[in-house]
C-alpha cells in the first residue's frame, strides 16, 4: 500500500443517491474514476458489456473509459453513495517531485460480506457525502481525509485477499493506540487483551494475522523506538529505561540488540558518525 500513501484525490461528484424507481444510468464513457457503494436495494448493471446484478454489499469501480449502463430495481430500489474522482500520488526521486498515478486494484464489482468493514464504509461515505453538501472552505481537505480512510480500509481489505475480518484489524488497531500511549507502563498480555474484552490467545492469534508478530514483540518494537529518539535527544540510560516502561538495564539492553542487533551504547556511537 506504500505506492497509494501521498496520494492526492481531486473529487467532481459525490452524491448519496436514493433511486426513483425509474430511475437508470446511462453513460457513454467514463472521464474520471467511480465509486459506488450500494447500501440497500438491487440494481442490473452493464458495464463494458459485462452483465451484473448488484445488491446491498456490494462495492462498484469504474475507470476512466468504462462504459456503464444501470437501471434500479422497481420494486426494490437501489440506495448508494458515489464518487466520482482523478487522483494524483506525488513522490521525491531525490532531486525533484515527480508524480504518478499506479493502478487501482479493484474488480468492477466487489462483494464487502465483512458486517464490520460495511456499516465503517457506510458511515465513511455518508460523512463524505454530508462533507461535500454542506460545503466549506474547509470541504476539500476533510473530503479528502474521510476518503483516504476509505481507500485504506479497501486497500487493506483487498490486499488482505478479503479473508481478513474488519472487527479483528480494529481490535488490533485499539491495542496498537493503546499501547502507543501506555508503553512506560507495565504491561502483561491479558492486560492488553482486557483493553478488548478478549482472552490472551486469541489477542495474540489476532496480532499474528493482522500485525505479523506477538503483541508484546511489538509493545517491546514501540519501546525500543521511542528510546532511541529519547537517546538522540541525551538522556541519559538510566533515564531513558524508566521512560519506556523497564526498570532493569541488563534486559533492556538485551530487548534493545533483539530489535537493532548492537547495544544502545553502538547504536547510539553509529548515529553519531
Amino acid at each position: 500500500m506504500d505506492k497509494y500513501q501521498n496520494m492526492i484525490p481531486h473529487f467532481t461528484h459525490v452524491v448519496h443517491r436514493v433511486c426513483l424507481p425509474s430511475w437508470q444510468l446511462t453513460n457513454p464513457a467514463m472521464e474520471k474514476f467511480n465509486f459506488m457503494l450500494i447500501y440497500d436495494g438491487e440494481a442490473s448493471l452493464v458495464c463494458n458489456g459485462k452483465k451484473y446484478a448488484v445488491s446491498k454489499g456490494q462495492l462498484l469501480f469504474f475507470k476512466p473509459r468504462d462504459t456503464r449502463f444501470a437501471r434500479t430495481s422497481s420494486t426494490d430500489t437501489m440506495k448508494c453513495y458515489a464518487v466520482d474522482f482523478t487522483y494524483t500520488c506525488p513522490f521525491f526521486d531525490g532531486e525533484k517531485w515527480a508524480f504518478e498515478m499506479p493502478k487501482l486494484p479493484f474488480d468492477t464489482v466487489e462483494y464487502i460480506r465483512d458486517p464490520v468493514l460495511l456499516t465503517r464504509l457506510i458511515n465513511l461515505f455518508d460523512e463524505l457525502t454530508r462533507i461535500w453538501l454542506l460545503g466549506s472552505n474547509k470541504k476539500v481537505i476533510r473530503a479528502r481525509s474521510v476518503f483516504s480512510e476509505i481507500l485504506f480500509l479497501l486497500l487493506e481489505w483487498k490486499n488482505s485477499s478479503k479473508e481478513l475480518n474488519y472487527d479483528k484489524i480494529r481490535k488490533a488497531e485499539k491495542v496498537l493506540q493503546y499501547m502507543g500511549t501506555h508503553y512506560h507502563e507495565k504491561l502483561t498480555l491479558k492486560h492488553l487483551a482486557d483493553q478488548v474484552s478478549i482472552s490472551a490467545p486469541y489477542l495474540s492469534s489476532i496480532f499474528r494475522e493482522v500485525i505479523g508478530k506477538p503483541p508484546i514483540e511489538k509493545l517491546i518494537e514501540i519501546r525500543i523506538n521511542r528510546a532511541k529518539e529519547l537517546l538522540l535527544d541525551g538522556f541519559t540510560l538510566s533515564d531513558v529505561i524508566t521512560q519506556v516502561g523497564y526498570n532493569d538495564v541488563f534486559y533492556f539492553c538485551r530487548s534493545f540488540k533483539n530489535v537493532e542487533g548492537i547495544s544502545p551504547k553502538q547504536w547510539l556511537k553509529s548515529q553519531k558518525e
